[in-house]
């Protein structure tokens, strides 16, 4: 099945949407478009970057229906398309004497600073194998260089999962290789990627459209670059330094580097650069030429909009009579003293604003979705192409900042105990006539261009009754015409793919990748406690309610040794002590611990092979497995 052949064309609302909005723009300004190509140095002359098995991980060619130049087509909005034209440049970039940038092949940047006798590397990209890609087109332009070090900004996995096709484990062991990192860099990944890693996964195949067509009817951007046509590899090593004050000031490789911690704004754990020698800040994703989240999609620990402009307003003062480049970890440099200064001071005001604000309107007693209605910013930031939600949105981040001081809850009693959607579905359908009454009531509304409404009140159709196909395809068609109009790209990628899994329930097929960020690689790195907390997470608690079972483990790759107990539903540990008369003790490396957890290994292979050890009842240990859920991302979104 082509997926492209289920899109539908624009309706006449959409296109009048698009129309208004695009009058409201100023197209005239093309600053970033000349500084999107500045210091261009060459692309990679392969159309696609691939996998060891041959798929492609990142199609170079998917997005040239958007090439500079392109007109706008009435199915996206006229904004994003701006913006998605800039990301879709791409190659080797560079930026000032001694520091390069390869953009548009990952949704993130490599930077590449020249030192005395190799390279640092800065955000190791989302996969290994454009990360390889990547660096090797600096090498083919500049010659091939020892790599120095690697810093990575924060905890997101595009800026550090490429990282072991670069450089192995002993690199860092040996200390040939640094890796720098902001304080509690690892323990930010594992919880973020690992302990609900099944879950974010799911979700960011919806906010990134990383599964869609590449089209103007489907996927056109992310807002803050593109997105992979498939998964690459998903690595992680322990790095070897972790940033830990406020302020520190290093000298690698004969480059001197101020690092200023940042955590809680964009990411749990962040650092922002700068290099004196060049003038150039590298500000990570504090500043980038977008609105960014509060609350991101996929999911994540909800932000601070009061630490946020805190923190760039520290920039502005540490160093912005200095700054002559502002380069980031996504998009393109800004140019300039005067330009940097400007987009510091703006969006530091911006994110004041908006945290300012949301807080009076909750003390208005405002819901979140009221102040996400009410709210906008003053005309003056209207100007600021950099200020517009691509990825993050005014909208949801209203709702974020109301999150994070009050919660989920409105203070509504009828809102503290909702019917689940397959309980509660049915009771709505029923209240409205039926479901044939109420699929031409929707329908109605459907042709008046009020696809908000549709999609608020068609999802209690298909949660009734998910066999409904009548109701799934209007409810997609309100979806599609929604991403349509939207100027963020995560929510036309979110709008699109539940379309597209509406529209396709019929034929049995999900749109699922195949791992999601909790892969070996990233566990292997944990330490002793976060992998327990992982693996005694995924324990379902009511199938062993009524079971009492007690195991020694030792790591054999490590040395270290842990005790576990399972009663009343919930599995216990103690790192580095052992408990008297258990069932049995094991003997066998982390990494297959791992890959039992996570059901890639079988127990009675790996015992006969000998790669475990068992003194005592290993039928008892492999009862406990049983216990342990495998997690899969093929769950249902928009389907009960």
């Amino acid at each position: 099945m082509d997926l492209k052949d289920l899109s539908k064309d624009a309706t006449q609302f959409t296109k009048e949407f698009n129309d208004r909005f695009a009058k409201g723009l100023n197209f005239d300004d093309k600053q970033d478009f000349e500084d999107v190509q500045r210091g261009f140095v060459a692309r990679l002359p392969e159309d696609a970057v691939k996998g060891k098995d041959g798929h492609v991980v990142w199609a170079l060619d998917a997005y040239d229906f958007q090439n500079v130049g392109e007109p706008c087509p009435d199915t996206v909005n006229p904004s994003l398309w701006r913006q998605s034209q800039i990301n879709h440049v791409h190659g080797l970039f560079k930026v000032t004497d001694r520091i390069y940038q390869v953009r548009g092949m990952d949704m993130s940047n490599l930077t590449i600073i020249e030192g005395d006798t190799g390279v640092i590397l800065i955000d190791p990209l989302c996969s290994g194998e454009t990360a390889e890609a990547s660096l090797n087109l600096y090498f083919d332009q500049c010659g091939k260089k020892e790599i120095r070090a690697i810093l990575i900004t924060h905890s997101h996995i595009d800026h550090y999962a490429g990282i072991e096709w670069l450089i192995s484990e002993d690199d860092v062991k040996s200390g040939r290789v640094q890796v720098i990192v902001p304080e509690n860099f690892v323990f930010e990944v594992e919880s973020e990627n690992a302990f609900v890693g099944t879950a974010m996964s799911r979700r960011a195949i919806y906010q990134y459209g990383s599964l869609l067509p590449k089209g103007p009817k489907s996927q056109v951007d992310v807002g803050l670059g593109k997105c992979s046509t498939s998964g690459g590899s998903i690595t992680l090593l322990p790095p070897s330094k972790e940033i830990k004050e406020k302020y520190e000031k290093h000298t690698i490789d004969g480059i001197e580097i101020e690092f200023v911690l940042t955590p809680g704004a964009e990411a749990p754990v962040e650092f922002v650069m700068f290099f004196p020698q060049f003038n150039v800040l590298q500000a990570a994703e504090e500043v980038t030429h977008t609105l960014h989240n509060v609350l991101t999609l996929r999911g994540a620990q909800v932000r601070d909009t009061r630490l946020w402009w805190k923190i760039i307003d520290g920039m502005l003062d540490r160093w912005g009579e200095k700054t002559e480049i502002i380069c980031a970890s996504h998009h393109w440099p800004t140019f300039g003293h005067d330009r940097c200064e400007e987009i510091l001071t703006v969006q530091r005001d911006m994110y004041k604003y908006m945290h300012d604000q949301c807080v009076r309107m909750i003390n208005h007693g405002l819901n979140m979705v009221e102040i996400a209605e009410e709210f906008e910013y003053p005309p003056v930031f209207q100007k600021y192409w950099h200020m517009r939600g691509y990825y993050g949105s005014t909208n949801h981040d209203c709702k974020a900042v109301y999150q994070r001081y009050l919660g989920w809850y409105d203070a509504n009693p009828s809102n503290l105990h909702t019917y689940p959607p397959e309980i509660g579905a049915p009771k709505y359908v029923d209240m409205m006539g039926g479901a044939d009454a109420m699929l031409q009531k929707l329908q109605g509304y459907f042709e008046q261009g009020d696809y908000r409404w549709v999609a608020e009140v068609g999802k209690h159709l298909v949660f009734a009754d998910p066999t409904n196909q009548k109701a799934a395809n209007l409810l997609a068609d309100a979806y599609e015409q929604l991403a349509y109009q939207c100027e963020n790209g995560t929510w036309r990628n979110a709008y699109l793919s539940g379309a597209t899994e509406l529209r396709i329930a019929p034929t049995g097929k999900k749109l699922a990748i195949k791992t999601g960020t909790d892969s070996p690689a990233t566990i292997h790195v944990m330490s002793d406690d976060m992998f327990y907390d992982f693996m005694t997470c995924r324990l379902n608690g009511p199938k062993s309610w009524q079971d009492y079972l007690v195991f020694n483990i030792n790591h054999t790759n490590s040395g270290t040794n842990a005790g576990l107990m399972l009663r009343n539903g919930v599995l216990l540990f103690n790192i580095g002590k052992l408990f008297d008369n258990p069932d049995a003790t094991l003997s066998l490396d982390r990494d297959l611990l791992t890959l039992l957890v996570l059901g890639k290994a079988d127990f009675d292979k790996e015992l006969a092979a000998g790669n475990i050890k068992v003194d005592g009842d290993a039928e008892k240990f492999k009862k406990l497995l049983g216990y342990i859920d495998i997690m899969t991302i093929d769950f249902n979104i928009v389907l009960p």
